[in-house]
């Protein structure tokens, strides 16, 4: 895609023909006209009328550019490692091989886990919603255990007047009638691990023995698909990478589950240099192929796109990537607590241990990450947030060090989502024909 940048104007000719540009503190999409694109790409030494629109456009703050999602300190999201000990055996995991994160303790300690719901929720005020995720390794392998966490949470939130919401990461291979009919039940949100087909899935995530994972998984996902209507949503976690890259193949074959959301993650690794630029590709015919079909709502239900689209039509500046050490923490099996849950088992990065939080520890999240992780002069921060911390640690080995690989991922696929966006704004005649005009443009589009 071939962008122009004016300051804080964002310019691209989309496949029409027609030039849009984007405002990147203001996040408002408009239509300009030739002289304006041709004015982004000369000199200013001699300002046209062309440069002195876009330099106001520039310098307006817009009705929503100030009020950025206010960033929280309370935590509000508790994921709970269950287990530490995975049924799979993945041949890109991250969690040391085997869902263990190089721990030996493989089920997380109830009485701990009651002391954290009990520390968090009590903090909280009666109206609140607090948020607690179950992941691993494989979490369902001690499905009781979740019933009895499960349970507790709800006891405390109902005495502190707080809205509890529960979620779930599974590889899918331990849900049963019981299990399933439970989380609907309980209006779990489910994301579901599944690559792709059933050679795709085989290849990358066979048993512990090596065996083939795909039946197990896709009874259980029949299962949800049964009880679906009383989960709060369905989602399914595609990781792709160097060692995966068919990313339109592999929704072909998921849409077909109609899930609520699709996310097309990317595993960095050492490869990236190679694999990155092909995901970006794969992504934008990804786009295109799911726009054309089902619109601007086809393209929310693809992350990252979503959680762009959802930013541009908030109209709020995102300061945060996710809540990490903020209104975020997780916990391992031994009660340790991290910003993250890649973090797990690294105790350079432990902010606490059972009830007990490290405030001094946490302070080095206050940020927003924005800032923490010196994005000022990104065209797309205010879309991304700032970026993963994770990722980065991965690839510079510190969590506020960016890596550039990552960073060009994001401004690619935000640059789509601003692109389908504006696309659509204009096929629903919701903007009109010159740069002046943006203060008009709806961005309720979906």
């Amino acid at each position: 895609m071939n962008l122009r940048r004016y300051q804080d104007i964002v310019a691209f000719r989309g496949p029409t023909g027609q030039v849009m540009g984007f405002n990147t503190q203001n996040l408002e999409i408009a239509t300009l006209d030739e002289e304006a694109w041709e004015a982004m790409n000369a000199s200013d030494q001699w300002e046209t009328t062309a440069h002195l629109e876009l330099k106001r456009w520039s310098q307006e703050t817009g009705p929503l550019a100030s009020q950025t999602n206010p960033t929280t300190h309370t935590i509000r999201e508790f994921s709970l490692n269950l287990a530490q000990v995975c049924d799979l055996r993945c041949t890109y995991c991250g969690a040391d091989g085997d869902g263990t994160y190089g721990s030996g303790k493989a089920r997380a300690d109830l009485d701990i886990v009651e002391k954290q719901l009990r520390f968090f929720i009590t903090r909280l005020s009666r109206g609140d919603v607090f948020r607690l995720q179950f992941v691993g390794g494989e979490p369902l392998l001690y499905a009781d255990e979740m019933k009895k966490i499960a349970q507790r949470a709800t006891e405390l939130a109902s005495a502190q007047g707080v809205e509890i919401q529960f979620s779930l990461v599974t590889n899918g291979t331990r849900v049963s009638t019981a299990v399933a009919d439970f989380l609907a039940e309980q209006n779990y949100q489910v994301t579901l691990s599944l690559d792709g087909d059933p050679k795709v899935q085989d290849r990358l995530r066979p048993t512990r023995k090596g065996g083939a994972s795909s039946p197990e998984v896709l009874r259980g996902l029949k299962e949800l698909l049964r009880v679906r209507q009383g989960l709060r949503s369905l989602h399914v976690n595609a990781v792709m990478g160097s060692h995966h890259l068919d990313i339109l193949g592999t929704y072909s074959y998921l849409r077909q589950f109609d899930f609520d959301l699709y996310n097309f993650g990317f595993a960095a690794g050492d490869d990236d240099h190679k694999a990155s630029p092909i995901y970006l590709r794969e992504m934008a015919v990804l786009a295109e192929r799911v726009f054309r079909a089902d619109g601007i709502n086809g393209l929310a239900r693809i992350q990252p796109f979503g959680r762009f689209l959802r930013a541009l039509d908030s109209g709020h500046p995102v300061e945060n990537f996710c809540g990490a050490g903020k209104s975020f923490i997780h916990a391992d099996t031994s009660g340790g607590l991290y910003a993250c849950n890649w973090f797990s088992g690294d105790e350079k990065e432990k902010l606490g241990q059972g009830d007990r939080l490290d405030e001094s520890k946490r302070q080095e999240w206050s940020e927003a990450l924005t800032a923490r992780h010196d994005c000022q002069t990104c065209w797309a921060k205010n879309l991304c947030g700032g970026g993963c911390a994770s990722v980065f640690r991965t690839k510079t080995g510190q969590t506020n060090l960016r890596d550039h690989y990552f960073c060009d991922r994001i401004r690619g696929l935000a640059a789509l989502s601003v692109q389908y966006l504006a696309m659509e704004l204009t096929k629903s005649q919701q903007s009109r024909g010159s740069y002046e005009a943006h203060k008009e443009v709806k961005r309720q589009v979906w």
